[in-house]
Parts: structure tokens; sequence; C-alpha cells
């Protein structure tokens, strides 16, 4: 009776064998699946992270050129205020000038006005003077004779 036992251990070890063989094989196809699901995985989120960072490369130049460009265009904008400041100063100091030059004319023909008039007065009492003097001789010389 035991020859009969040992050949159904025999078929249940075998079987039991096989299947186990057949769940490590599907277990083992399994892992490969996902091992390689995992790998695909990987590689489309290394490609995306490679096409992130070139975005961002690709965004720090361009941000670069945007600030070149506004940092020329504010150095533009402070040389033309330089420009327009000097010339603002330079139109105030022509103004300024010429202020001066018209109060200074002004002021010489005033006293030019001055001084012919001080002049006129000078001869106009030198010549009554001397018309008083001229009379005053003649009024000695009339009573003298």
């Amino acid at each position: 009776m035991m020859a009969p036992r040992t050949t159904r251990t025999s078929r249940v070890s075998h079987s039991t064998r096989h299947t186990r063989q057949s769940a490590t094989s599907s277990m083992a196809a399994e892992i490969v699946g996902f091992s390689r699901e995992m790998s695909g995985h990987l590689v489309n989120l290394l490609g995306q992270m490679q096409n992130q960072n070139e975005a961002m490369r690709t965004d720090a130049k361009q941000r670069g050129k945007v600030l070149d460009q506004m940092k020329t265009q504010a150095d533009e904008i402070a040389q033309k205020r330089e420009q327009v400041l000097l010339k603002i100063k330079t139109d105030a100091d022509e103004a300024a000038r010429k202020r001066e030059q018209f109060f200074m004319e002004h002021e010489l023909k005033r006293q030019k006005m001055i001084v012919e008039a001080y002049t006129a007065l000078k001869q106009e009492k030198l010549k009554l003077d001397t018309n008083r003097e001229i009379a005053n001789l003649e009024a000695v010389e009339r009573r003298e004779l």
C-alpha cells in the first residue's frame, strides 16, 4: 500500500513543481514586464527632464538677452537725459548771460544819459556864470565911466 502513495505523492509533487515553476515563470514575466514598463517610464521621465532643462536654458538665455536689452535701453535713456539736462543748463546759462548783458547795456545807457545831463547842466551853469561875470564886469565898467 505504500507504493501507490509514493506514486500519488510523486504525481502531486510533479504537478506542484510544475505549478510552482509556472507561477515562478509567470511572476518572472510580470517582473520583467514591470521592469520594462518602469524602464520606459524612466526613459520618458529622463527625456522630459532633458527637455525641461533645455527649455530652462533657453529661457535663461532669453531672459539674459532681455536684461541686456533693458540695460542698453536704460543706458541710452540715461545718456539722453544727460544730454537734455546739459542742454537745459546751457540754455539757462545763455539766458542768464543775455539778461546780464541786457542789464549792463541798459545801465551803461542810463549812466551815459546821467553823465550827458550832468555835463549839459555844468555847461549851462558855466555859461550862466560866465554871462553873469560878463554882466557884472560890464556893470562895473559902466559905473566907472
